[in-house]
């Protein structure tokens, strides 16, 4: 028996345990929270919301589809935009590369420019196919070289955007300190580590930056151009 009540009378159906709430206590939570006396199936303006809601849901899903679309259409779009500038050249490099582009003048390119061409010749470390150009790059030069490889292009074509000139060097092969000019593959292999490194800087401070501060692409490798 419960405290307080007359023998034979029925306790409240707001016993502690259970899991709906007694008239009481909803009358007691109703200032607070008047939600509490309608029934979602019966109130009109319930029922309205959950109408609103329910025809906004499918223009919402759709709107979402369009975003998504129009995002990977421009995506899709960058992707063949920065395709296209990089076949420019890497027709530069790979004899078997076309471009229906004129070659990039390594003399006058803007800052942007020159940091896209830089990026395009990195994807070239490993390419050890014959590239398109070897040998001396001065008719006064007598000394033979080994066939250039595309990644020793493309490291040779890198220096020239530093360095704002195409016959930057004498021939293209890599010496080092001994001096010895390394073959196409050792030369090249040493040297995408540091010419990587320094890509790094130059995309934290700019190329005009480095040019300034004389830190050209194969520093700190103890090579250089022949």
């Amino acid at each position: 028996m419960v405290s307080g009540s007359a023998p034979g009378e029925k306790v409240s159906a707001g016993r502690r345990g259970s899991g709906t709430l007694s008239s009481s206590r909803k009358g007691y939570l109703t200032p607070f929270f008047p939600f509490l006396t309608r029934d979602p199936l019966l109130d009109p303006q319930i029922r309205g919301n959950m109408h609103r809601i329910m025809i906004l849901i499918p223009a919402l899903t759709l709107l979402l589809a369009v975003q998504s679309g129009v995002a990977q259409s421009q995506s899709k779009a960058r992707s063949k935009g920065d395709k296209a500038v990089c076949d420019q050249w890497r027709a530069m490099v790979d004899p078997d590369a076309q471009s229906s582009s004129k070659a990039p003048d390594v003399e006058q390119l803007s800052e942007e420019e020159a940091a896209t061409g830089i990026a395009c010749m990195l994807a070239f470390e490993g390419n050890r196919r014959v590239g398109r150009f070897s040998g001396a790059t001065r008719l006064d030069i007598s000394q033979n070289f080994a066939d250039a490889t595309v990644e020793l292009d493309a490291l040779y074509v890198i220096s020239a955007i530093y360095n704002r000139q195409w016959r930057h060097a004498r021939g293209v092969a890599l010496v080092d300190r001994r001096p010895k000019i390394l073959s196409p593959e050792a030369g090249a292999s040493k040297a995408f580590p540091f010419v990587k490194r320094w890509h790094q800087r130059l995309r934290e401070n700019g190329l005009e930056k480095l040019r300034a501060e004389h830190d050209d692409p194969l520093n700190g490798s103890g090579l250089r151009w022949y």
